[in-house]
């Protein structure tokens, strides 16, 4: 975790692949809702 203390950036990094993981679910859960 120091490593994320020390560069700012790279957490934003990890949110945004959390975030685009929950899309890809939430788009295959809608999707698969839908049909």
């Amino acid at each position: 975790m120091p490593c994320l203390m020390k560069k700012r950036k790279p957490k934003i990094i990890v949110v945004d692949q959390i975030v685009s993981q929950l899309n890809e679910r939430y788009n295959s859960a809608s999707g698969a809702a839908t049909d």
